[in-house]
């Protein structure tokens, strides 16, 4: 297996619209489809996978896999049946669950404005979610397979 071979092919959706490559993507590469170019750290998303190497300022339309299984290269450890994220260079990485703290200290506050509640709201995660995986990583370098927008 490779990165970019198609897994199980049924259920799978290729990149239907034009949208031109900013830089130079190879097959295998997690795509930032807002972008055009292979993912990095903190991409939001959505993404998908070059099923074939495209040039700079080629028309990603049928070269990319949005939706299905697919093999990927992992950025290091992954346990089996892990939410992925973005990584450099179009890999991916675990993701970790959004944790919210709020800060103490020790200075007296009479203000209930000083420490407001914590509103939150959105729905798509800092770092974007590529995934899951279903086999699991040893190493960075390794070749998953992960279904995609799972």
């Amino acid at each position: 297996m490779a990165a970019g071979d198609i897994q199980y092919e049924y259920a799978f959706w290729l990149l239907p619209v034009s949208k031109n490559a900013t830089a130079a993507i190879t097959k295998g590469d997690v795509v930032s489809l807002p972008n055009g170019r292979k993912c990095t750290t903190g991409d939001g998303g959505p993404f998908g996978v070059a099923i074939a190497d495209i040039v700079n300022g080629e028309d990603m339309k049928g070269k990319v896999l949005f939706k299905g299984a697919i093999d990927v290269v992992a950025n290091g450890v992954i346990n089996q049946f892990t939410y992925l994220k973005p990584a450099a260079n179009g890999r991916v990485e675990s993701a970790t669950k959004i944790a919210v703290a709020v800060p103490s200290g020790a200075t007296p506050v009479t203000s209930t404005a000083a420490q407001p509640d914590l509103t939150e709201s959105g729905s798509i995660p800092p770092d974007g979610l590529v995934g899951s995986n279903l086999d699991p990583a040893a190493q960075a370098g390794d070749i998953i397979t992960i279904l995609l927008g799972a």
